[in-house]
């Protein structure tokens, strides 16, 4: 990470995959280390289990689980740090300070479903009700985080 910012790359850092194995300081130890970078955005996301993997076992974290999560990476991240997404996109991920969420369409690892948005994925238009339902302004035109430069 240190390496591309040197080269002039912005950075956009993911707390991922969070899952129900790691401990509280484990995920605080990363988030500290993603701090460090000054991100353009960062996100947290959790594992998504895929049946018959070796990790479905282990299960997937709790959509409440990771909105606490998300809302300390908000909160850790401080004012300098504009974005913070979630993924998978859900208004309670939106409610805790996700004001970035990614469209999905196609092929996904996570999803068994051959065009993820007619499964797991969002479109633009689900994304915006998202926004709606959380009370976000939606923001037309290009992305404002990625015009940050240190």
């Amino acid at each position: 990470m240190r390496n591309a910012k040197k080269a002039g790359l912005l950075l956009g850092t993911c707390l991922e995959p969070v899952e129900p194995e790691h401990s509280t300081e484990e995920l605080v130890e990363k988030i500290l280390i993603t701090r460090e970078v000054h991100p353009v955005f960062s996100r947290a996301a959790r594992r998504i289990s895929i049946p018959g993997s070796q990790l479905e076992k282990h299960g997937m974290a709790s959509e409440l689980r990771m909105t606490q999560i998300l809302a300390v990476v908000r909160l850790a991240m401080g004012h300098d740090v504009a974005g913070n997404c979630t993924h998978e996109p859900c208004v309670s991920g939106a409610m805790a300070g996700a004001n970035l969420l990614w469209a999905e369409a196609g092929s996904n690892p996570r999803d068994m479903a051959s065009d993820t948005e007619n499964s797991r994925g969002f479109s633009p238009v689900r994304c915006r009700e998202i926004f709606n339902e959380a009370e976000w302004p939606i923001l037309d035109g290009p992305s404002r985080f990625f015009s940050r430069v240190d």
